[in-house]
């Protein structure tokens, strides 16, 4: 398979018709693709390399955006801060 051209790649997951949102192992934003943007408008000013998944986690609750977090905040944020398996 020839190498492919890292901005190529970046154009193209931008144009996709989902959100996708990449972070390294320290959980820190690299990459957010054009339509998360749009979908979690709330978020815009967040959407930045270098922003925590537990910043963009408690700003989405603490703005009423989950439903099922309502009344249990810190407990739903607890679970969704969980080690993942690599």
């Amino acid at each position: 398979m020839p190498d492919l051209d890292p901005k190529v790649v970046v154009d193209a997951v931008d144009e996709l018709m989902d959100g996708v949102m990449l972070f390294d192992a320290a959980d820190k934003l690299v990459f957010c693709n054009r339509r998360q943007k749009e979908l979690y408008p709330q978020l815009a000013d967040l959407l930045v390399t270098g922003t925590s998944f537990e910043t963009l986690v408690r700003s989405n609750v603490g703005q009423g955006q989950v439903d099922t977090a309502i009344g249990r905040e810190e407990e739903w944020i607890a679970a969704r801060l969980l080690p993942t398996i690599p």
